[in-house]
Protein backbone atom coordinates (compact mmCIF):
# COMPACT_ATOMS: atom_id res chain seq x y z
CA UNK A 1 0.00 0.00 0.00
CA UNK A 2 1.45 3.33 -0.99
CA UNK A 3 -0.03 4.86 2.19
CA UNK A 4 2.28 2.72 4.43
CA UNK A 5 5.53 3.39 5.28
CA UNK A 6 7.87 1.89 7.96
CA UNK A 7 10.73 2.59 10.31
CA UNK A 8 13.28 0.36 11.83
CA UNK A 9 14.38 1.23 14.71
CA UNK A 10 18.06 0.02 16.19
CA UNK A 11 19.46 -1.52 19.10
CA UNK A 12 22.82 -0.67 20.28
CA UNK A 13 25.70 -2.21 21.85
CA UNK A 14 25.33 -2.25 25.23
CA UNK A 15 21.63 -3.48 26.49
CA UNK A 16 18.80 -1.10 27.53
CA UNK A 17 19.44 1.61 24.77
CA UNK A 18 15.58 2.73 25.55
CA UNK A 19 14.84 1.37 21.94
CA UNK A 20 12.08 -0.71 22.58
CA UNK A 21 10.70 2.43 24.99
CA UNK A 22 11.49 4.51 21.85
CA UNK A 23 8.71 2.07 19.94
CA UNK A 24 6.54 2.37 22.85
CA UNK A 25 6.65 6.11 22.75
CA UNK A 26 6.16 6.63 19.05
CA UNK A 27 2.73 3.80 19.50
CA UNK A 28 1.72 6.06 22.31
CA UNK A 29 1.03 2.15 23.74
CA UNK A 30 3.38 -0.59 25.78
CA UNK A 31 3.57 -3.02 22.63
CA UNK A 32 7.31 -3.94 22.66
CA UNK A 33 8.69 -5.52 25.83
CA UNK A 34 11.15 -3.58 27.66
CA UNK A 35 13.03 -2.97 31.02
CA UNK A 36 16.40 -3.78 32.73
CA UNK A 37 17.56 -7.58 31.99
CA UNK A 38 20.85 -8.71 32.11
CA UNK A 39 20.09 -10.26 28.38
CA UNK A 40 18.68 -8.59 25.14
CA UNK A 41 14.44 -8.20 25.79
CA UNK A 42 14.42 -7.96 22.15
CA UNK A 43 14.88 -11.85 20.84
CA UNK A 44 13.06 -11.20 17.85
CA UNK A 45 11.45 -8.81 15.32
CA UNK A 46 7.89 -7.12 16.67
CA UNK A 47 5.88 -4.59 14.67
CA UNK A 48 3.26 -2.64 15.11
CA UNK A 49 1.05 -0.02 13.80
CA UNK A 50 0.02 3.36 14.20
CA UNK A 51 -2.28 5.38 12.19
CA UNK A 52 -1.24 9.54 11.51
CA UNK A 53 -3.89 10.71 9.30
CA UNK A 54 -4.56 8.79 6.36
CA UNK A 55 -1.19 7.22 6.82
CA UNK A 56 -0.24 3.39 8.22
CA UNK A 57 2.85 4.18 10.31
CA UNK A 58 4.44 0.26 10.54
CA UNK A 59 7.19 0.35 13.37
CA UNK A 60 9.67 -2.26 13.53
CA UNK A 61 11.29 -3.17 16.49
CA UNK A 62 14.54 -5.75 15.64
CA UNK A 63 17.14 -7.82 18.06
CA UNK A 64 20.86 -6.09 18.25
CA UNK A 65 21.84 -8.34 15.56
CA UNK A 66 25.07 -5.90 15.02
CA UNK A 67 25.48 -5.17 18.71
CA UNK A 68 25.35 -8.34 20.56
CA UNK A 69 27.99 -10.65 20.84
CA UNK A 70 25.91 -13.42 21.66
CA UNK A 71 24.90 -13.68 17.77
CA UNK A 72 26.45 -15.66 16.06
CA UNK A 73 27.03 -15.22 12.18
CA UNK A 74 24.41 -17.55 11.34
CA UNK A 75 22.26 -16.01 13.64
CA UNK A 76 22.67 -12.88 12.22
CA UNK A 77 22.29 -13.44 9.17
CA UNK A 78 19.21 -15.38 9.55
CA UNK A 79 17.93 -12.11 11.39
CA UNK A 80 18.96 -9.89 8.54
CA UNK A 81 16.34 -12.50 6.08
CA UNK A 82 14.20 -12.15 8.72
CA UNK A 83 14.66 -7.52 8.54
CA UNK A 84 14.64 -7.97 5.15
CA UNK A 85 11.42 -9.20 3.69
CA UNK A 86 9.45 -7.74 7.08
CA UNK A 87 10.78 -4.25 5.85
CA UNK A 88 10.27 -5.13 1.92
CA UNK A 89 10.48 -3.37 -0.35
CA UNK A 90 12.42 -0.94 1.98
CA UNK A 91 11.87 1.17 4.93
CA UNK A 92 11.03 4.84 4.83
CA UNK A 93 13.36 5.46 7.96
CA UNK A 94 15.82 4.11 10.32
CA UNK A 95 16.32 5.51 13.69
CA UNK A 96 18.89 4.50 15.68
CA UNK A 97 18.54 4.66 19.41
CA UNK A 98 21.73 5.59 21.48
CA UNK A 99 22.17 5.89 25.21
CA UNK A 100 23.42 9.40 25.34
CA UNK A 101 25.71 7.49 28.36
CA UNK A 102 26.80 4.82 26.11
CA UNK A 103 27.89 6.58 22.24
CA UNK A 104 31.10 5.16 21.85
CA UNK A 105 33.46 4.02 19.00
CA UNK A 106 32.18 0.61 19.81
CA UNK A 107 28.29 2.14 18.93
CA UNK A 108 29.81 3.89 16.17
CA UNK A 109 31.36 0.03 14.44
CA UNK A 110 28.35 -1.44 15.07
CA UNK A 111 26.75 0.87 12.87
CA UNK A 112 29.62 0.10 10.31
CA UNK A 113 28.19 -3.10 10.48
CA UNK A 114 25.20 -2.05 9.77
CA UNK A 115 25.66 0.12 6.77
CA UNK A 116 27.88 -2.99 5.41
CA UNK A 117 24.81 -5.10 5.36
CA UNK A 118 22.33 -2.41 4.32
CA UNK A 119 24.67 -0.06 2.14
CA UNK A 120 25.87 3.29 3.14
CA UNK A 121 22.96 4.73 1.13
CA UNK A 122 20.82 4.14 4.58
CA UNK A 123 22.54 6.83 6.49
CA UNK A 124 20.62 9.02 4.11
CA UNK A 125 17.38 7.47 5.79
CA UNK A 126 19.05 7.82 9.39
CA UNK A 127 18.04 9.60 12.07
CA UNK A 128 19.70 9.60 15.42
CA UNK A 129 17.30 9.13 18.42
CA UNK A 130 19.10 9.95 21.80
CA UNK A 131 17.69 8.30 24.99
CA UNK A 132 17.46 9.17 28.46
CA UNK A 133 16.84 12.94 28.29
CA UNK A 134 15.54 12.90 31.43
CA UNK A 135 19.23 13.46 32.98
CA UNK A 136 19.93 16.05 30.21
CA UNK A 137 16.65 18.05 31.69
CA UNK A 138 18.19 16.94 35.54
CA UNK A 139 21.48 18.67 34.84
CA UNK A 140 20.04 21.67 33.37
CA UNK A 141 21.44 20.58 29.78
CA UNK A 142 19.99 20.76 26.50
CA UNK A 143 20.68 17.95 23.34
CA UNK A 144 22.99 20.60 21.73
CA UNK A 145 24.84 21.24 24.72
CA UNK A 146 25.45 17.37 24.71
CA UNK A 147 26.49 17.45 21.19
CA UNK A 148 28.89 20.71 21.34
CA UNK A 149 30.72 18.20 23.86
CA UNK A 150 31.50 15.49 21.18
CA UNK A 151 34.73 14.54 20.29
CA UNK A 152 35.88 14.16 16.22
CA UNK A 153 34.90 10.28 15.84
CA UNK A 154 31.55 11.62 16.92
CA UNK A 155 31.07 14.85 15.40
CA UNK A 156 32.16 13.14 12.30
CA UNK A 157 29.43 10.24 12.57
CA UNK A 158 26.24 12.48 13.28
CA UNK A 159 27.94 14.48 10.13
CA UNK A 160 27.23 11.41 8.10
CA UNK A 161 23.89 10.93 8.76
CA UNK A 162 23.31 15.39 8.27
CA UNK A 163 23.39 16.13 11.72
CA UNK A 164 20.14 14.75 12.29
CA UNK A 165 18.84 13.69 15.66
CA UNK A 166 16.02 13.77 18.41
CA UNK A 167 16.43 13.32 21.92
CA UNK A 168 13.50 11.40 23.83
CA UNK A 169 12.58 10.79 27.28
CA UNK A 170 10.94 7.58 27.52
CA UNK A 171 10.34 7.62 30.78
CA UNK A 172 8.31 10.80 31.47
CA UNK A 173 4.84 10.32 33.39
CA UNK A 174 3.32 12.95 31.73
CA UNK A 175 0.59 11.70 28.70
CA UNK A 176 1.27 14.92 27.13
CA UNK A 177 4.68 15.19 27.32
CA UNK A 178 5.49 11.93 25.72
CA UNK A 179 2.68 12.47 23.08
CA UNK A 180 4.52 15.52 22.06
CA UNK A 181 7.99 13.98 21.94
CA UNK A 182 5.98 11.30 19.71
CA UNK A 183 4.70 14.42 17.83
CA UNK A 184 8.04 15.91 17.30
CA UNK A 185 9.67 12.99 16.19
CA UNK A 186 7.01 11.75 13.54
CA UNK A 187 7.50 15.50 12.40
CA UNK A 188 11.27 15.03 11.57
CA UNK A 189 10.63 11.44 10.23
CA UNK A 190 7.92 12.87 7.69
CA UNK A 191 10.21 15.64 7.01
CA UNK A 192 13.31 13.23 5.95
CA UNK A 193 10.55 11.15 4.02
CA UNK A 194 9.77 14.54 2.04
CA UNK A 195 13.72 14.97 1.63
CA UNK A 196 14.20 11.47 0.24
CA UNK A 197 10.85 12.09 -1.98
CA UNK A 198 8.66 9.45 -0.28
CA UNK A 199 11.21 6.55 -2.13
CA UNK A 200 11.81 3.34 0.30
CA UNK A 201 15.42 2.44 0.89
CA UNK A 202 16.26 -0.35 -1.47
CA UNK A 203 19.60 -2.35 -1.63
CA UNK A 204 19.58 -5.27 -3.61
CA UNK A 205 18.65 -7.69 -1.57
CA UNK A 206 15.51 -5.45 -0.16
CA UNK A 207 14.78 -5.54 -4.51
CA UNK A 208 15.46 -9.15 -4.68
CA UNK A 209 13.35 -10.05 -1.73
CA UNK A 210 10.35 -7.59 -3.22
CA UNK A 211 10.60 -9.21 -6.57
CA UNK A 212 10.07 -12.39 -4.53
CA UNK A 213 7.36 -11.21 -2.71
CA UNK A 214 5.36 -10.33 -5.93
CA UNK A 215 6.43 -12.84 -7.68
CA UNK A 216 4.69 -15.38 -5.35
CA UNK A 217 1.64 -13.14 -5.37
CA UNK A 218 1.20 -13.62 -9.48
CA UNK A 219 1.34 -17.22 -8.60
CA UNK A 220 -1.28 -17.22 -5.98
CA UNK A 221 -3.16 -15.04 -8.55
CA UNK A 222 -2.84 -17.17 -10.81
CA UNK A 223 -3.57 -20.54 -8.81
CA UNK A 224 -6.78 -18.90 -7.25
CA UNK A 225 -7.80 -17.56 -10.72
CA UNK A 226 -7.34 -21.16 -12.61
CA UNK A 227 -9.50 -22.43 -9.59
CA UNK A 228 -12.64 -20.24 -10.16
CA UNK A 229 -12.29 -20.43 -14.17
CA UNK A 230 -12.65 -24.39 -13.22
CA UNK A 231 -15.45 -23.50 -11.02
CA UNK A 232 -17.43 -21.78 -13.99
CA UNK A 233 -16.34 -24.63 -16.49
CA UNK A 234 -17.67 -27.43 -14.60
CA UNK A 235 -20.94 -28.50 -15.36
Amino acid sequence: MKSDYRHMLKHTVQRGSGKSETGNTLLGKKKFESGPSPNPVTQNFQYDTKKIGSRNVVIVDGPGIFFDREFSEGKVKEELAKATALLAPGPNVFLLAVDLNRFDKSEIKAVDMCKKAFGDGMMKYLIVVFTRRDELDRNGKTIQDYVEEFNNYQKKFLASCNRRYFSINNVATDVEVKESQANDLLAMVLELEKQNERKFYQNEEFISVQKEIEDRIQEMLKISLNSLLMKIYLF
